[in-house]
């Protein structure tokens, strides 16, 4: 089986700044890059050359906490996507390897139980979402106003 090459800028793509519209200072952009490149706010920090103590303090700013809180939520947003692109990939190279008779016995059950596994959470999901859409749909709906007649009723 050949194996293609990844596209790692198409990929590294997905952990650029998200573009939007700031009322931060370059520093605090710089910030919130390195926060989403490093696994701490001291490294972060460090990185972006700005002192520890002020990285805590516009921490704690509600204009940088919502400006970093929509660059990761973008970010995750669009890790998802190339994750969502690739299984079609994976999923074909799952059922590939399920039906080639050169793997081990052993190698494929595993590869079958795995496949059957992932079919049954996606199905689960797909329930739990229809029934999320149904709530939201019920949510819509104007509330039932109380009256005496309406509380007699449901006794």
């Amino acid at each position: 089986m050949r194996v293609r090459a990844c596209p790692a800028r198409e990929i590294l793509r997905v952990f650029e700044m998200p573009q939007r519209e700031s009322t931060l200072t370059r520093r605090q952009d710089a910030l919130i890059t390195a926060l989403l490149q490093h696994g701490t706010v001291a490294r972060a920090a460090e990185a972006s050359h700005v002192p520890i103590s002020t990285a805590w303090r516009w921490m704690q700013q509600k204009d940088f906490a919502d400006a970093y809180r929509d660059a990761r939520r973008t970010i995750t947003e669009r890790a998802s996507a190339v994750l969502q692109q690739a299984s079609t990939e994976a999923a074909a190279g799952l059922v590939m390897m399920m039906r080639d008779d050169s793997l081990p016995p052993m190698l494929r059950f595993t590869i079958k139980r795995a496949v059957l596994e992932l079919a049954r959470t996606g199905e689960e999901l797909s329930d739990v979402q229809g029934a999320i859409s149904e709530l939201k749909l019920l949510l819509r709906e104007p509330p039932v106003p109380i009256t005496r007649k309406n509380l007699r009723s449901v006794k």
